[in-house]
């Protein structure tokens, strides 16, 4: 079970959301994470976290879909389809996903590969691997879960996402999918048509001047409509960019006024509304250091 403290912590965290008047609340997967401790990339989907707790994860789930509507917010949850810890492939997932090499020469080109992911093979016959994740997000949706935003969904073949989604919908119609890519993916014009109905599009890096990011708005329009973030979660904080409280205080308004002012919806990641410069990290962060956060809130 999850201890009092956190389920307090949590009550309170979807009231101040809610305070805030947002209508939807998302978070990382809960699922017990593999030897690197990263939430994204799981070993078990049938576990909670044991950083979030002991027992069955779709019990929990429940319970944070339950919390949520209590406050009148909908339950996002993030998806990760593109990878899973290696202990995960070798339990039951090793026909669809693949470790990467240990014995492959590093390439200076790309970041060196991590002996702790198992990746989404392309080459395999995916028809099963969607027939298991349809019953995976059935069961979601059963326990409460009302939308999905979907990691580095480029990283996935484009008819594995319309098989998918298709499947779901069959189960639950109202279900709802966001693609979450890079700011430029390459190769994102594929998820046009995959049946997703946002699509998340971040402006942190962009100067107000070039034209490469309204390019990058358009191109990612023809997939859904644009949810706009001030910054993305789990990315670079916005803040880290200014050491003078008044400046980041300045910039953060600004591109909280320009993530309100297009597309379809925003969204914020927790922290930005007090000023946080510290990234959010998969791996290592507990409720304690939000707390820690907002105690040390530049603004």
């Amino acid at each position: 079970g999850t201890s009092p403290w956190r389920m307090r912590y949590m009550a309170r965290q979807l009231e101040r959301a809610a305070a805030m008047r947002f209508d939807t609340v998302a978070i990382a997967p809960p699922f017990a994470a593999g030897r690197a401790g990263d939430l994204f990339l799981t070993a078990d989907h049938d576990r909670l976290d044991r950083r979030l707790g002991t027992g069955d994860a779709a019990a929990a789930l429940a319970r944070f879909a339950a919390d949520c509507r209590g406050v009148r917010l909908l339950p996002m949850l993030d998806l990760v389809v593109d990878r899973v810890a290696v202990e995960h492939a070798a339990d039951g997932l090793s026909r669809w996903y693949r470790a990467d090499a240990s014995d492959e020469l590093p390439d200076p080109r790309r970041p060196p590969r991590r002996p702790d992911v198992a990746r989404l093979s392309a080459a395999s016959d995916l028809t099963g691997a969607v027939d298991w994740w349809a019953r995976r997000l059935a069961e979601w949706l059963d326990a409460g879960i009302a939308d999905f935003r979907c990691i580095r969904p480029h990283r996935v073949p484009a008819p594995f996402w319309r098989e998918l989604i298709r499947a779901v919908r069959r189960h639950r119609p109202q279900a709802g999918f966001m693609a979450a890519p890079p700011a430029q993916p390459a190769g994102s014009e594929a998820l046009a048509g995959c049946g997703f109905d946002l699509v998340a599009s971040g402006a942190r890096d962009w100067d107000y001047r070039s034209e490469d990011f309204p390019d990058a708005v358009h191109r990612l329009a023809r997939i859904a409509p644009l949810i706009a973030m001030p910054e993305a979660p789990f990315e670079r904080r916005l803040g880290r960019a200014f050491r003078d409280t008044g400046r980041a205080q300045r910039a953060a308004r600004r591109a909280l006024a320009f993530a309100t002012s297009y597309g379809a919806g925003w969204m914020m990641p927790m922290g930005f509304e007090f000023g946080a410069a510290r990234d959010m990290d998969a791996a290592r962060d507990r409720p304690e250091d939000f707390v820690r956060l907002v105690a040390e809130a530049p603004f």
